[in-house]
């Protein structure tokens, strides 16, 4: 397989929506928690263990793959392709990409 540098226009993108996205990641994790705070029936002490997990499994989750890939425009693409797969990426966001990078997604996507 050739390797496709990341196009510069699309490296500018990424590094605008970047700190939003990951943040939309932690939104998750924080969403996920106060679903598990609302479960009736659930003691107290399994609420709190059940959100720790949730929140434990979401940081590594972050730290194994971005923190591993690094920010750098040689892994935009695996960097772009893990956000897009966690849900981290608005239509707006995917929208501000170029055409050919928004059908690579589109083909990533669609290989699922």
């Amino acid at each position: 397989m050739n390797y496709v540098p990341f196009p510069e226009k699309d490296w500018k993108h990424l590094s605008k929506i970047h700190d939003a996205a990951i943040e939309r990641l932690f939104e998750q994790i924080f969403a996920e928690a106060r679903q598990v705070m609302q479960i009736e029936g659930l003691s107290a002490r399994e609420q709190v263990w059940k959100t720790k997990n949730i929140i434990d499994e979401g940081i590594k989750d972050i730290r194994l793959t971005f923190d591993a890939l690094g920010f750098s425009r040689s892994k935009a693409g695996s960097y772009l392709i893990a956000l897009y797969a966690r849900n981290a990426l608005t239509e707006e966001d995917v929208a501000g990409f170029s055409e050919a990078t928004q059908e690579r997604l589109a083909r990533w996507r669609d290989s699922d």
